[in-house]
């Protein structure tokens, strides 16, 4: 990439301060706006990391940028989630609602990404905003809500509850190998998480006969995993 460039949008300087100017930089030739590092990094890939949304809205870069993805998979709106750059996400969003943004290499979507980094801003824009925010199964088989229960991040019930609000069937779906897996009851469960398992059968009463591949319930694994409390302190049906 033309070093002006890579550090025009890593210092998120879009011009008219000296002789650079990022609007003339990309009319002189359009190709300079496709010009990636050697990571697969595109000037909107820099933009996001370092937080610069003034730099990555700019029209004659943003609409044809979005979805170039980086030599790990990512686009743009992944690095804004990872640098925990809100601005930056809410603007790559507001720009295409209609774009299902695509899993990278590791397959983490940014919604999986902000559900386990407990970025709950991001979360909630991508969920609210975008028509199709992806809950494709992430590494080791993960949900994004296998992926916030397993981190147990401070205000974790209220992504929770964002997320079974959007989509309730995350909450049956499994975590783990063929002859391996859990749901995310069972996760709760096996970590006496009280409140994120009465939060899950708030929204879901019947995940508390669910069954593991071992065919047990999130009551069984608790108890394995000496969890007693959750015997007295969940709300369990009659």
């Amino acid at each position: 990439m033309d070093p002006i460039l890579y550090n025009a949008a890593m210092e998120g300087n879009t011009g008219g301060d000296g002789d650079f100017l990022l609007a003339d930089h990309l009319q002189r030739d359009e190709e300079n706006g496709y010009q990636v590092t050697p990571k697969g990094n595109t000037v909107l890939h820099v933009a996001a990391l370092y937080g610069h949304s003034h730099f990555a809205g700019d029209h004659n870069i943003k609409e044809s940028l979005m979805r170039m993805t980086d030599a790990k998979g990512d686009t743009a709106l992944h690095k804004a989630v990872r640098s925990q750059h809100l601005d930056v996400v809410k603007l790559l969003i507001k720009e295409d609602p209609e774009f299902e943004f695509p899993a990278n290499h590791a397959n983490e979507t940014p919604l999986y990404l902000a559900a386990e980094s407990d970025f709950h801003d991001a979360l909630i824009n991508i969920l609210e905003s975008c028509k199709k925010p992806t809950c494709a199964a992430g590494p080791s088989n993960r949900t994004p809500l296998h992926a916030a229960v397993i981190q147990e991040h401070k205000g974790l019930e209220d992504i929770v509850s964002d997320m079974l609000g959007w989509k309730k069937s995350l909450v049956y779906l499994p975590e783990g190998r063929e002859n391996d897996w859990m749901t995310t009851i069972h996760i709760a469960g096996s970590e006496g998480d009280v409140n994120m398992m009465n939060e899950i059968l708030k929204h879901c009463p019947d995940c508390w006969d669910m069954l593991n591949s071992n065919s047990q319930n999130a009551l069984y694994v608790a108890i394995l995993n000496n969890q007693e409390e959750v015997l007295w302190k969940v709300r369990q049906p009659c």
